[in-house]
């Protein structure tokens, strides 16, 4: 299903013609700015609201460094914007309020969300799955109530967490069945551990989380982590999901073993070398003989 997201961003000119041309040219994505909130819009296809979010959230930041997503929009309207919305006229909304017109095709028209002024509104997304029931709808998926608040939920702790996924590596599926368990019961446990790395050298304001799937090539993953100057949080999982805080820093004045991980090892195959060596200094050897990648310690593991 294609779905179309509005999000409330901060961090950015709207009116800023670089920025909307790109945004347009990679994403298809509209900035604007509508009662005195800067939005931005994008959609996209899948068959689930809440990880497609993620992906565009994650991609729109890595185009536009500054750029926050603060929450979704909840697009509320009245019965102008839907007259407008749907083509018909005031009385026709008023006979759909009312229960007049189509009151025996399924469910009443749904419940107000609140009032502005003296007049009710209502979310668009359930007005809009209510006018789709009856072939009326615009054609295009929007989050649900349920949906919208797990995006914000996500959008709230993204501003503490830098989520991450490697760049030039496409293991979609994966990564999106690991977002989907943090989100469906992981995330406050995760944010718990990552509060508890409070006073550790290396510490970043908004700690970095990199979510990769198991059969992720582990080098790629490897020198992704080394190019960091700080402490970063590995998702994965081996036989289990597991969340490991790594360093990409060894110090020099204490001596480890260090363990090759092969070239061609998974991310799966890595971490289960983790565990069994969990005080060893990880590195790959180059084959191509351009040097080893950068060297990887273990500081905590959870598997869970």
């Amino acid at each position: 299903m294609e779905y179309e997201f509005s999000f409330v961003v901060s961090g950015v000119d709207v009116e800023d013609s670089v920025l909307v041309e790109l945004l347009q040219r990679e994403m298809d994505g509209m900035l604007s700015r509508a009662g005195g909130i800067d939005l931005l819009t994008v959609s996209g296809e899948d068959s689930s609201a809440v990880p497609l979010a993620m992906r565009l959230v994650e991609r729109a930041c890595a185009l536009i460094p500054g750029l926050g997503c603060l929450r979704i929009d909840r697009d509320v309207v009245g019965v102008h914007e839907i007259t407008e919305r749907t083509g018909r006229s005031r009385q026709n909304v008023h006979q759909w309020i009312s229960g007049a017109r189509h009151a025996r095709h399924g469910s009443a028209f749904p419940t107000p969300e609140g009032t502005a002024g003296r007049s009710p509104v209502w979310l668009w997304t359930e007005v809009n799955a209510w006018l789709t029931e009856r072939g009326l709808g615009d054609g295009v998926g929007h989050p649900t109530r349920e949906e919208m608040t797990d995006i914000d939920f996500f959008l709230r702790n993204l501003r503490l967490l830098s989520v991450r996924f490697t760049p030039g590596v496409d293991h979609s599926p994966g990564r999106d069945s690991l977002l989907k368990e943090i989100r469906d019961g992981r995330f406050a446990a995760l944010t718990r551990l990552l509060l508890e790395t409070t006073g550790r050298p290396r510490r970043p304001a908004r700690p970095t989380v990199i979510v990769a799937d198991r059969d992720e090539p582990a080098r790629a993953v490897m020198e992704f982590i080394g190019g960091f100057d700080h402490e970063v949080v590995l998702v994965t999982r081996a036989e289990e999901f597991v969340t490991l805080v790594l360093s990409p820093h060894s110090p020099a004045s204490t001596v480890r073993p260090v363990d090759s991980v092969p070239v061609d090892a998974t991310v799966g195959e890595w971490v289960a070398r983790m565990g069994s060596q969990p005080n060893s200094v990880f590195a790959t050897a180059d084959t191509r003989g351009s040097g080893a990648s950068p060297s990887i310690r273990r500081l905590v593991g959870v598997a869970a």
